[in-house]
């Protein structure tokens, strides 16, 4: 079942007052390297891209505890969930699983550019089937993302977890998540500071929440 939601979110339905875990995904704001293609570059968050995370996180429905904070290590990840993390008294932790790809020779590249490169138009339309140039393939990524997601569904006691990572990862998680092809990667939205809300029950997944 999906469901996409506005905010303000109301309250969960019935049939899902309790359920097994709610996860929060939450990309990162824009950067002082915005326009340009990043993945194991690590620019910070531009003074709009932190404004734009600290609104994000205004709008955020979550308890007052039991919530524990995942980040990637990228400092345009990591430097706003530690000050997020500390000013509500949860925990953090830094998964490297959670990092961008590595772009390889686009990396750094104006996205402008990028779109007229028939290789990265290839690599958007379906990622499984074009190799990224001098970077980490597809296949690699996939594998420490489902690897992180994985460890999360057997880790117990965290029924809220709020997870600052990248678009990619986002992607790549939404899809293995829900069930979708690759090929759906590029048909999802993913701004500066985007959220989608999922609940986990056992191995089924539930969106219940996306919001540019």
């Amino acid at each position: 079942m999906l469901c996409i939601a506005r905010w303000p979110l109301s309250p969960l339905p019935e049939s899902v007052t309790a359920p097994e875990r709610i996860v929060d995904l939450i990309r990162h704001g824009e950067t002082s390297a915005q326009g340009f293609l990043i993945g194991r570059s690590d620019p910070c968050l531009s003074v709009a891209g932190w404004r734009r995370m600290q609104a994000r996180m205004r709008m955020l429905t979550m308890p007052a505890d039991a919530v524990v904070v995942y980040s990637s290590p990228m400092r345009r990840c990591l430097r706003f969930a530690r000050a997020f993390a500390e000013s509500r008294g949860f925990a953090l932790r830094v998964a490297a699983d959670l990092r961008e790809l590595d772009f390889g020779q686009w990396e750094m590249m104006e996205q402008a550019r990028l779109f007229n490169d028939p290789g990265f138009q290839r690599f958007l339309r379906a990622p499984d089937r074009q190799e990224v140039p001098g970077g980490e393939s597809f296949a690699a990524f996939v594998r420490r993302v489902s690897r992180w997601l994985a460890g999360l569904r057997a880790r117990e006691g965290e029924r809220h977890v709020l997870v600052l990572t990248h678009g990619g990862v986002m992607r790549v998680m939404s899809c293995l998540m829900l069930g979708l092809p690759w090929t759906a990667m590029a048909r999802l939205h993913v701004p500066p500071a985007a959220h989608a809300r999922f609940q986990l029950d056992g191995a089924r997944a539930r969106l219940y929440a996306l919001n540019a």
